[in-house]
């Protein structure tokens, strides 16, 4: 490479490092303890004129119950790489590849992660993932996106495991013109407990995942989005899930500061589950979203709200079957200057049959910031967190409450 391009190539790099930490006191029935986390991360860009690279590692650092005669410390690391290729003006690709890999308490871990922030901005058409467009401020949102995860955290028992996890994903975006829009994604991911416990917490699994989407635009405020996905699960030593759906998706923009998202699905479900039972069919599915993004007084003042219901089938990480799951989300935000107070409600009904027994999980979280001082590069946070998880085989977990205090700093981008 001749010399003369390294100042070309520095100016295209740039660093991004930070830390998130957090303490907490947690109270779970059997006890109160004190937990101790931070999260660090850095990320590696590289923007040139079509293409834009981003290497980035975050790994995490926690301490249940110090002091304690069951504190325990792990550690998760997270990586991972992704490719923005434009194509051309209107065709965009990414590829990615994410990997999880160390110990985690996912009883705890309800109760750990910090909500969501509730974002008011939208996601372009074309911005590469294949994904449909998702917007929380401009109700353009394709109806599934407001839950994702909330399944996943309902994993019953509270032993540290140790597992690895990887995502591998391609997607493409391709603006047909002013008025339409299409893409697709696809998606591997293999899961597994590394652990040699018995019975296992997550048994292994390899997912395949894809989907393709239309979007039709109707004026300023309308958007029609169709979905076709596909997801292929198959879960040791004997279950496998096939669902194919499709869903159409109306976004409608009530005002300039208001929004909501409409959606119906369709599901042909066939799936085996590790118990032997077999089951086809075709499972409806439906949901809502609402948001509203508005100034109020005092001045300087901003109040956001978000609610969003959904019902749709879902692949039993335990027992590889599909079961019908009801969940919901409400969400307030009211921001002004530097000041925050976030409220955040989620919560989760599932039903599924396993030979003579029902299975219901219900899965609850809420979560209120009350103080935060964010500054340029800095944040202060303190709040309240309250999870639950009840099961009708049996097994009824007390509920979980935690009081944290956290701090976050980040460099921002840096040049090189």
């Amino acid at each position: 490479m001749p010399l003369f391009f390294l100042p070309v190539l520095a100016q295209a790099f740039s660093v991004i490092a930070g830390d998130a930490s957090e303490v907490r006191a947690r109270a779970d029935g059997t006890g109160q303890f004190v937990d101790m986390t931070t999260t660090g991360h850095i990320a590696l860009d590289l923007k040139l004129r079509r293409t834009t690279w981003t290497l980035f590692y975050a790994p995490s650092v926690t301490q249940l119950g110090l002091g304690s005669s069951t504190s325990i410390l792990f550690v998760t690391h997270t990586g991972g790489l992704t490719t923005h290729l434009r194509l051309s003006p209107r065709t965009s690709v990414t590829l990615s590849e994410t990997g999880t890999y160390g110990q985690q308490n996912f009883r705890t871990l309800a109760v750990s992660a910090p909500a969501p922030t509730l974002d008011t901005s939208a996601t372009a058409p074309g911005s590469g993932t294949g994904q449909p467009p998702v917007g929380t401020g401009t109700g353009q949102t394709n109806g599934t996106a407001a839950t994702a995860g909330t399944a996943n955290l309902a994993v019953p028992g509270s032993r540290t495991i140790r597992f690895g996890t990887v995502t591998v994903g391609a997607g493409v975006n391709h603006v047909l013109d002013r008025n339409w829009s299409t893409g697709a994604f696809a998606s591997y991911t293999p899961t597994k407990e590394l652990d040699s416990y018995t019975p296992v917490t997550i048994p292994t699994s390899r997912t395949l995942l894809g989907n393709i989407w239309v979007m039709r635009t109707l004026g300023r405020r309308d958007q029609l989005v169709l979905t076709e996905t596909g997801r292929y699960t198959v879960t040791e030593p004997n279950a496998e899930a096939i669902i194919a759906t499709t869903n159409i998706a109306w976004n409608h923009r009530l005002s300039f500061h208001a929004g909501t998202s409409l959606f119906a699905s369709e599901s042909y479900v066939n799936s085996t589950d590790l118990l032997g039972n077999h089951s086809k069919g075709v499972m409806p599915g439906a949901g809502a979203t609402l948001t509203l993004n508005d100034s109020i007084r005092p001045a300087g003042a901003r109040l956001t709200t978000m609610m969003t219901v959904m019902f749709a089938p879902v692949v039993d990480y335990q027992f590889g079957g599909v079961n019908d799951m009801l969940s919901g989300v409400i969400g307030v935000n009211w921001t002004r200057k530097r000041l925050t107070f976030q409220f955040l409600g989620a919560a989760s009904h599932s039903v599924g049959s396993y030979g003579q027994v029902n299975l219901l999980s219900m899965y609850g979280l809420t979560e209120a910031v009350i103080y935060q001082l964010d500054r340029r590069h800095w944040a202060i946070t303190a709040g309240m967190r309250q999870a639950w998880q009840q099961f009708s085989t049996g097994q009824q977990l007390p509920p979980m409450w935690v009081a944290f205090v956290g701090l976050s700093y980040t460099t921002g981008a840096v040049p090189l």
